[in-house]
């Protein structure tokens, strides 16, 4: 069953000029484990239109059925809609935040996400914890940013 992302990242469109004109929307998030799948973005559907002109999608991904790394992962999906004449903008809803590109913006418009209070900083880690670099997991010859202290002394010798 599908539940939203932990958060969203980015999110970059293009618009086509057909007839009638296309909205294409690429936005790129994060989980908190490996092997998510099936990432969409949903397209909510109003009774009536919006006053202030967003367009609300939801991003969601199917969570691992099976073991997992607890590590955050990247996500990303992309669909594409008919542009009606009300749409300002749009929104891309997560578990944790929201981002808001505005049409008005160029033609692809990248906009940043800010994560709510309750999520876990690099800041915030302890010292006997370190984090990843960010292109994944480097060789043995590359330490960790932040490795734990080494004891020094003779215990055990």
């Amino acid at each position: 069953m599908s539940q939203h992302i932990t958060s969203i990242s980015s999110v970059c469109f293009n618009i086509e000029k057909s007839n009638p004109p296309q909205l294409t929307l690429h936005a790129i998030g994060k989980v908190n484990s490996s092997g998510w799948r099936s990432p969409s973005l949903f397209q909510r559907v109003y009774v009536v239109q919006p006053e202030d002109g967003i367009q609300d999608f939801e991003f969601y991904a199917e969570p691992p059925n099976d073991m997992a790394l607890w590590v955050i992962s990247p996500i990303s999906s992309e669909t594409t809609i008919f542009l009606e004449n009300w749409m300002k903008g749009i929104r891309i809803n997560s578990a944790t935040n929201s981002v808001v590109a505005h049409l008005s913006d160029i033609a692809c418009s990248v906009a940043r996400g800010s994560p709510s209070s309750h999520v876990l900083k690099d800041n915030n880690l302890e010292l006997n914890y370190f984090k990843l670099p960010h292109d994944g997991v480097g060789g043995q010859d590359s330490p960790p940013d932040n490795p734990p202290p080494v004891p020094t002394g003779t215990q055990g010798h």
